[in-house]
């Protein structure tokens, strides 16, 4: 078991230092002699190797690292998966980018290994919402792996708590890194049967569309005034004596229209249109007698 020196110790002693890293090479040198049996110790060694790679100091954490991969070359990543979840989730974002960056190192071993990936599923959702970009793009990448564990929605279960605008950053990175839209169904063998041009979509409808919305109600319309015939003019009588031009013109001329309000509002207006007679053209044609009869004269 590795026993970690006080702080203050670590931190002005190098003789303590010393000590604390050789404890971690013998770990990498004991999986080495010792081989696959040396999966046994692994709830005494890994929890405190995956604290020790929590240190600042970066010779440390590469004295861990060393250490990490000999055990994985000797007795195989299985038997140390159950405590880096524990270290992806720690304050220091050192450690957690040494973690995930070693996963990653070890991705064929993760993509092979016969382990409940849940805690890994929840440590990145975790780790998707750091502050530090270079924590969430190493995230993002082991993000691959624990969707092919685990699928795409039980990664969405576990951003059910989370804030509205946090929940729809993630599930897009969930989607970009599934295989499919999340929440398609699965065709069926009747679905994936290609269908003819003339033939509709057999598609089952959802239970919102299938309810039959009601009809909607026609927009109220303003009733429309109704429209007042125009009486025609009776026709003027004929003069029975001599006319001057000006009566010739005022009888030459009659109404035929006079227009309608166009709009509901308390002003509106009225043309009047006149045209010509054609009835009175013989006035025309008596007085030029009557004109031409007072020259002779």
């Amino acid at each position: 078991m590795i026993r970690r020196p006080p702080r203050s110790t670590l931190s002005s002693s190098s003789a303590a230092s010393d000590v604390y890293k050789r404890q971690i090479s013998l770990v990498g040198e004991l999986a080495v002699a010792m081989g696959p049996p040396i999966a046994r110790e692994a709830r005494v060694v890994m929890q405190g190797m995956f604290g020790a790679i929590l240190e600042k100091k970066a010779p440390i954490r590469a004295r861990v690292v060393a250490s990490l991969d000999h055990w994985v070359t000797s007795a195989g990543i299985v038997s140390m998966l159950k405590y880096a979840p524990t270290a992806m989730e720690a304050n220091s974002a050192d450690g957690r980018k040494e973690v995930l960056q070693w996963l990653l190192n070890h991705s064929e071993d993760l993509r092979n290994a016969d382990f409940d990936f849940t805690d890994y599923g929840k440590a990145l959702v975790i780790d998707l919402q750091d502050r530090d970009g270079a924590v969430r793009k190493l995230a993002e990448q082991l993000l691959d792996i624990v969707i092919s564990k685990l699928g795409p929605q039980t990664m969405l279960d576990f951003c059910q708590d989370l804030k509205p605008a946090v929940k729809k950053t993630l599930v897009g990175i969930i989607d970009k890194h599934s295989s499919g839209p999340l929440g398609a169904p699965a065709e069926s063998a009747d679905t994936a049967r290609p269908k003819s041009p003339g033939s509709r979509s057999a598609r089952p409808k959802s239970p919102a569309a299938a309810r039959k919305t009601p009809p909607r109600k026609p927009a109220l319309s303003r009733p429309k005034p109704a429209r007042r015939a125009v009486p025609e003019p009776e026709p003027e009588p004929e003069p029975a004596g001599p006319v001057n031009e000006e009566e010739v013109v005022r009888m030459s001329l009659s109404l035929i229209h006079i227009s309608e309000p166009t709009r509901l509002l308390s002003i509106s207006y009225a043309v009047f249109c006149l045209k010509k007679k054609k009835k009175n053209t013989h006035i025309k044609e008596e007085y030029t007698k009557n004109k031409i009869t007072k020259k002779n004269n």
